[in-house]
């Protein structure tokens, strides 16, 4: 098929920034549901938040995940040894980009890699801000976000300091 990379390139972009808008139209949504007795809550925009945070999470968790090889030794564990583990690093932000590209666009998918891992981030970080100002008045959705990102956090730091 002529533009299979162009088509996916765009879809992978698509579903990054619609990751970034959901999220941002669920943190404006929770501070407008902010302390009502009944909050109706958007299901389409809970829904495709989700499926996407579910997206992007996915693919930052396989990026940054810890896998024993058959000799118990970890493969992927986070090397501290100077250019060794820049490559390490580097290798693991490229895997993100290889789930939706062919092999032959390296640059590309570490910039794509950085840009999903990025987003997760700076997304979580802003849902356990955002859960910690409303409490309890806090959508399902923000604490889902929070506690999700809290656990993948706890996960990544946990696998850099394994011996």
């Amino acid at each position: 098929m002529k533009g299979k990379e162009g088509i996916i390139n765009f879809m992978v972009i698509v579903a990054l920034l619609g990751y970034i808008i959901c999220s941002l139209l669920l943190f404006k949504e929770a501070f407008e549901l902010k302390g009502q007795e009944n909050p109706k809550t958007n299901p389409a925009l809970m829904y495709l938040a989700s499926a996407l945070t579910g997206l992007v999470g996915g693919i930052v968790a396989a990026a940054f995940g810890v896998k024993t090889d058959s000799d118990g030794n970890d493969a992927n564990a986070l090397n501290t040894s100077g250019s060794a583990a820049t490559s390490s690093r580097k290798l693991k932000i490229q895997r993100v980009g290889e789930f939706a590209m062919g092999a032959n666009e390296e640059k590309l998918k570490e910039k794509l890699g950085n840009l999903y891992a990025w987003s997760y981030i700076l997304v979580g970080v802003a849902s356990i801000v955002i859960w910690a100002v409303l409490s309890t008045d806090a959508t399902q959705s923000i604490t889902t976000n929070a506690t999700t990102f809290i656990g993948m956090m706890l996960a990544i730091v946990s696998a850099f300091f394994k011996d």
